[in-house]
């Protein structure tokens, strides 16, 4: 393939790509297709066969109502948006210069219009994907450069031997052979050496990137923010969850550490992350209650023993203030950047919500690897608020809404006298009712909407007529189940499950995790008496100081086949690559996106302090002379005693850093010249294996140099013999005809010594240096009396 099509196509595919991260980027994806479409039709149509093209006014005209376009865009989008309408705008100017005649200022706009879409999409997006189609971008962007450089010294060397060629050209050597001469065709190496220079350029800027120190805190990145989540506000009307439910989006990650270990470990079980409390229900809506006066106030909570359960959890930069995790919770760090909202019953966050969370909390809940089922009664949880029995309290049961719920409170009654439990425990009449909800196979789990009677309660349709919704439907009902029957009840939306990623040893839970889920009051002789695995973690005096007040059981009623399990999807292999995908863009967080100066410091710079240090106390052991007298041992000994305690390697240790760096630099640097000798050694070999038993004389190399200059470089598949008598002819067209013969002389001796032996004497090789020296000044005056003319 010729240079300058090869140049056409890789252009196109620059613009393109750059479109393409600028709509990943911004969630638009129109653009991007138009630009493909754009770009694929200017090459045949406008490129090739010279159909269409704009001309100069008319490309002019198109690019200022593209800026007007862009103006508009940027007046009407909102202000975390407005960046985008300068991207459009190149996307835009992009199209207009794809169907122009390319010419290098052509080639230069398109080249510098898809840089600065790249920019304007850095900015926008940090996912891994982007930084994937980064490196994929600068491989392409540096084989274009060769490519345009290489088709400039073309037209450039064209230019030249159009100008130095005589007014009569005779017939025998045209005007379009001279040119064809010039003309080269693509060689793979250069795809090859585009891949090396793309590979060292990234390895250069990721090293540089990890080791230039950092000044801020890493909290400066901010983050177009998506969609709110679903289901964790005030108020939560039956249906919204499915939305959660249905999306792929991450919300967290989460690990489990034992007491002093550093190594996570997997919960016997799905974890269930607890985020909202709603307590409050009314004609198929959850809120929090009504008669509930408490101010906007936000606590600290409870410090931790080291003694309890570790989880660390790390959010994505999300629209919510809440907290996602194992209650109950406990502060670990003194400074810690989460609180407690008494009037919404939340963990929430102290930070900016626009970006990154990352906080290890005590957790209290777990026990022996396993989430409790019962917890222990918070010191801010109103357990006698007359909400967690609403609408079925006191004198009030006869009020329109318990009478709208009233086929629910016959259905609970129903269920425990059947089995029995009418005067049984709490704990015993709550696991009725819940597994009436769970094993009854009348009760369906669908994320598909179901059409309900508008005329009933959405949980009474739901228990009656559709036996069908998610696992709102199914912890609403059990909620109601149990306040008609007089056991206190509230909602919890929150998180269940997620997938468990081995190699970084942490779920990630996504908005598809999304869950609810039923907690009821077991006063404090049950609590007490109930235990499992031999104890009740929930009386933990170092998490809450008030065991005897009760606790939460925890109760799901939602069916086991809703998909909240885990499954094999995909086979091993897939899932597997889900995985290491999944690690991969957490490495990719952690080491890029949000590597601030603490962070540089205790992943990078302390752990190359420890290696570099051990390394080199490894290497000085070596050295050390072993056969010393037993008075300089004594010496030593008394020595050490009395020196302080060496530094720890924790502190990043300069010396050591900077005589690491110059060894580094040192061993760099003698690769470089070993390569560089490797390559002239390689180069010289090349010469002689490609047409000579042995390196040429130097009067030779002197021709080749001539003729490079003033006629015609030889071309790779054409002899020095054939070569010869082409310039032979050449220097008659030029009315150099008394000269002729010094290219075959030339040539003749050259075969003579690399074919023949015949070493020549230092007269000949004067001589024929001479004839050389001779036909050089006459070719320069020749040029220089054409280019008067």
């Amino acid at each position: 393939m010729a240079t300058e099509r090869l140049l056409q196509l890789l252009t196109a595919l620059l613009t393109a790509l750059g479109s393409v991260m600028l709509g990943t980027s911004s969630g638009n994806v129109t653009l991007p297709l138009l630009t493909i479409a754009a770009a694929t039709m200017s090459i045949y149509l406008t490129d090739r066969l010279r159909w269409f093209y704009l001309h100069g006014s008319v490309a002019n005209l198109a690019a200022l109502c593209a800026v007007l376009i862009s103006i508009y865009d940027f007046y009407q989008l909102e202000r975390d948006r407005q960046l985008l309408a300068i991207a459009y705008l190149l996307v835009y100017l992009q199209i207009v210069l794809l169907f122009q005649i390319k010419t290098h200022r052509i080639y230069w706009q398109l080249h510098l219009l898809s840089l600065l879409q790249v920019i304007v999409a850095t900015a926008v997006s940090t996912s891994l994907g982007f930084g994937i189609l980064l490196i994929i971008y600068l491989y392409c962007c540096l084989w274009t450069g060769f490519v345009f450089f290489v088709v400039r010294q073309e037209n450039q060397q064209r230019d030249r031997l159009k100008s130095s060629l005589p007014q009569t050209w005779t017939t025998d050597v045209s005007l379009a052979e001279a040119l064809r001469e010039q003309q080269t065709r693509f060689h793979p190496r250069l795809a090859l050496a585009a891949l090396r220079q793309a590979a060292g350029i990234c390895l250069f800027a990721f090293l540089t990137f990890l080791l230039l120190p950092r000044i801020g805190d890493g909290t400066s990145h901010q983050k177009i923010i998506g969609t709110r989540m679903i289901g964790f506000t005030d108020s939560v009307r039956l249906g919204e969850l499915g939305t959660a439910i249905e999306s792929e989006e991450p919300v967290l990650r989460l690990w489990f550490f034992e007491p002093g270990a550093e190594q996570a470990f997997r919960l016997l079980g799905s974890p269930m992350l607890r985020g909202a409390v709603v307590n409050y229900y009314q004609n198929g809506t959850w809120s929090i209650a009504q008669g509930q006066h408490i101010w906007e106030q936000e606590i600290e909570i409870p410090s931790s023993n080291a003694g309890s359960v570790r989880q660390r959890i790390a959010m994505t930069p999300l629209r919510e203030r809440t907290v996602f995790a194992i209650y109950p919770p406990t502060s670990i760090d003194q400074q810690s950047t989460v609180a407690f909202n008494l009037r919404t019953q939340q963990m929430v966050r102290t930070t900016s919500q626009s970006n990154p969370f990352d906080v290890i909390l005590g957790a209290s809940g777990i026990h022996n690897r396993r989430q409790t089922r019962i917890t222990a009664i918070g010191p801010t949880d109103a357990i006698g608020d007359i909400s967690l029995l609403q609408p079925f309290h006191g004198a009030e049961n006869a009020n329109a809404a318990a009478q709208r719920l009233e086929p629910l409170s016959a259905l609970a009654a129903r269920i425990l006298e059947e089995n029995g439990l009418t005067d049984a425990t709490t704990i015993e009449r709550a696991d009725a009712l819940c597994n009436y909800l769970k094993s009854s196979p009348r009760f369906k789990y669908s994320l598909t909407g179901v059409k309900r009677d508008p005329e009933l309660d959405p949980i009474i349709d739901f228990l009656t007529e559709n036996p069908e919704g998610h696992c709102e439907y199914f912890s609403s009902a059990l909620t109601l189940m149990l306040r008609s029957v007089g056991i206190r009840a509230r909602m919890i939306i929150g998180f269940r499950g997620g997938d468990w990623n081995h190699l970084g040893a942490y779920y990630q839970i996504r908005q598809k995790d999304a869950h609810s889920w039923t907690e009821a009051y077991i006063p404090p002789d049950e609590a007490q008496s109930f235990s499992e695995n031999g104890s009740l973690p929930s009386a933990d005096p170092y998490a809450y100081p008030q065991p005897e007040r009760g606790g939460w059981l925890r109760l799901d009623p939602t069916p086991g086949n809703s998909g909240f399990e885990s499954q094999m999807k995909g086979g091993v292999a897939w899932q597997f690559y889900g995985q290491m995908r999944n690690y991969a863009d957490f490495l990719w967080t952690k080491y890029v996106i949000q590597l601030d100066a603490r962070r540089q410091q205790e992943e990078i710079y302390d752990r190359f302090a420890d290696w570099a240090g051990a390394l080199l106390d490894t290497v000085v052991q070596k050295f050390i002379s072993q056969d010393r007298s037993e008075q300089r041992s004594l010496e030593s000994a008394e020595t050490d005693r009395a020196a302080p305690a060496e530094p720890s390697h924790k502190t990043l240790d300069w010396t050591r850093l900077s005589l690491w760096l110059a060894i580094l630099l040192s061993l760099t640097g003698c690769i470089f010249l070993v390569r560089r000798l490797y390559r002239a050694g390689f180069q010289e070999r090349c010469v002689t294996a490609k047409g000579f038993a042995t390196p040429p004389r130097p009067f030779y190399r002197q021709w080749e140099r001539l003729a490079a200059r003033y006629l015609a470089r030889r071309r790779p598949e054409q002899t020095a013999q054939a070569h010869a008598a082409q310039m032979s002819d050449r220097l008659v067209a030029y009315g150099l005809a008394n000269q002729r013969d010094i290219p075959a002389r030339v040539v003749d001796a050259h075969y003579a010594y690399a074919y023949g032996g015949m070493t020549p004497d230092s007269e000949t090789e004067a001589e024929l240096s001479d004839l050389i020296v001779m036909l050089g000044k006459a070719l320069a005056t020749r040029q220089r009396d054409a280019l008067k003319t």
